[in-house]
């Protein structure tokens, strides 16, 4: 149970590490040192407040070294010149999405706003800014230059 002011217990918290390591619950359960760590399992699977704490454990470890062992695992890939070109080139287009260089694409825009951390929504403000002034920008009217005598491609 949670002490007085809603935190959870040091038990509680070692179960959630547990669960976030292993994913399995009887074995976190013992590590945490409960008495019976099947029932204390199943309870704590049932408190929403356990559950969304190990959520939020697990997204916070993908995004920090899953990310980080995808952009290790990609950049090994692509580099490797005795690999067929295929997974070469696959591996170098998503580090390109990954660091923005395709563009727009893949720069983190199709996420929901809710989704994105405050870094990429400042980012995607600033973006938007300076395409709106390129939008506002005036435009020159365009000189018209002849073509070559037979055709450009003649």
């Amino acid at each position: 149970m949670p002490d007085l002011k809603g935190r959870m217990t040091p038990q509680e918290t070692a179960f959630v590490e547990a669960m976030v390591r292993t994913g399995d619950a009887l074995y976190s359960a013992t590590v945490a040192g409960y008495a019976q760590p099947a029932s204390a399992a199943s309870k704590a699977l049932k408190r929403p407040d356990i559950v969304a704490a190990v959520q939020t454990a697990v997204r916070l470890r993908v995004q920090g070294e899953g990310a980080a062992v995808a952009a290790q695992t990609l950049i090994e890939i692509a580099s490797d010149a005795t690999a067929p070109k295929a997974p070469r080139v696959a591996a170098a287009r998503a580090l390109a999405e990954m660091t923005h260089l395709g563009g727009l694409e893949g720069a983190g825009l199709e996420k929901p706003l809710s989704e994105m951390t405050r870094a990429e929504l400042v980012e995607a403000r600033q973006r938007a800014v300076a395409y709106l002034a390129e939008l506002d920008a005036p435009v020159l009217d365009a000189v018209a230059v002849e073509a070559p005598a037979g055709g450009l491609f003649d």
